[in-house]
């Protein structure tokens, strides 16, 4: 990994050397190579009521306050090389990536791995990334390293850090620790080799996702899709995402009504409603929206004109009041105005389908 690929400024690593630098992710196992990740959250615990409580630090298995220097090498080098990982052009795109339709492979995480993170959200344990980026958001490096160094001096101490530290903060920090161990563990398990499961051996039998794929044709009718209408709460925070990047990209939408998911590849589709004064063609609509929301997730939009919007909702167009009434209307802005829905009885609906068939 070189250097000129970080997004940084001023930064300058304290505790890494050039190689580490170069290759960050071998930190993040240097770390694990150290311990499991329940014996780096007990380690934690321990040291936490050494901050809090009266009593310096005692390594369990040497009887001394040692190890604690040892122990904040190794998390303020943890640090450092996470903060490098998490600026690198993958990283920071990774970190705003949408995932929907998740929960099968984190059951089969959960089964399979050898420990699992408890204190991240469903959202956190899919995207890593993104709970690096919301660790980083809370303190700078440089914070998170002094407040390691005066841990590590009030845990040599026989004092507590009430003199200097509140406990709330003790423990927001600890909690931050917690969540930024378990991103770095789940990191480490899916693009370190090996991959540490419950059972070494590799005769016992494995749960395993089997994604069905299906023949690329265009059949009437197919009973098999996944194409989703309802929407999960992780959803739903990557559909807020993709309204407010359609909004301020493009200043004429008017509506915007989430139709569905599908999994494979994970996709967002999205009814569009413009103003009618905007003369801009939809299809020029279409590739903005995909060039600004392809780097998150794929987004299949429908793009309307306002006008014709109406016109069809007043004709009884099916489509448009299953969309109204089905699914989600993610955004409306207070200039549209939707006329009374009515419900359309058979004969209309067989003209309807006539007069598109015969078209």
């Amino acid at each position: 990994m070189d250097l000129k690929q970080y997004d940084v400024q001023n930064f300058h690593p304290k505790y890494l050397d050039q190689d580490e630098v170069n290759e960050p992710l071998k930190v993040i196992n240097d770390f694990f190579s150290a311990d499991w990740l329940p014996g780096h959250l007990e380690s934690l615990l321990e040291w936490r009521k050494r901050v809090i409580e009266e009593g310096y630090y005692t390594d369990e298995h040497k009887k001394s306050p040692a190890g604690l220097l040892f122990t904040h090498q190794l998390n303020a080098r943890l640090i450092e090389a996470v903060y490098l990982i998490s600026r690198t052009k993958r990283a920071l795109k990774l970190a705003g990536a949408i995932h929907i339709n998740f929960d099968q492979q984190l059951q089969q995480e959960e089964q399979e791995w050898l420990h699992y993170p408890v204190h991240l959200s469903s959202i956190e344990r899919i995207n890593p990334y993104f709970a690096i980026s919301n660790f980083f958001k809370v303190y700078t490096v440089s914070q998170y390293l002094n407040l390691l160094y005066e841990w590590l001096e009030t845990g040599l101490s026989n004092h507590s850090a009430d003199e200097f530290l509140d406990t709330s903060d003790v423990i927001y920090f600890y909690e931050n620790m917690q969540r930024f161990y378990e991103a770095a563990w789940i990191i480490k398990q899916r693009e370190i080799e090996p991959t540490l499961k419950k059972s070494a051996d590799s005769r016992d039998e494995t749960v395993s996702v089997q994604v069905k794929r299906y023949p690329v044709r265009l059949p009437l009718m197919n009973f098999n899709c996944r194409f989703n209408e309802a929407i999960t709460p992780a959803e739903q925070l990557g559909l807020n995402q993709l309204v407010k990047i359609i909004l301020k990209e493009i200043v004429s939408v008017l509506m915007i009504i989430h139709l569905g998911t599908h999994p494979d590849p994970d996709t967002f589709y999205l009814l569009i409603i413009t103003e009618e004064k905007d003369k801009t063609p939809e299809h020029q609509f279409l590739d903005k929206i995909e060039k600004k929301c392809g780097h998150l997730i794929n987004v299949c939009a429908i793009v309307h004109k306002s006008d014709a919007f109406i016109r069809a909702l007043e004709e009884g167009s099916r489509f448009f009041i299953n969309a109204l009434r089905k699914n989600k209307i993610a955004y409306q802005s207070s200039k549209l105005e939707i006329p009374e829905l009515r419900n359309p009885d058979e004969k209309s609906i067989k003209n309807q389908v006539e007069a598109i068939w015969n078209r």
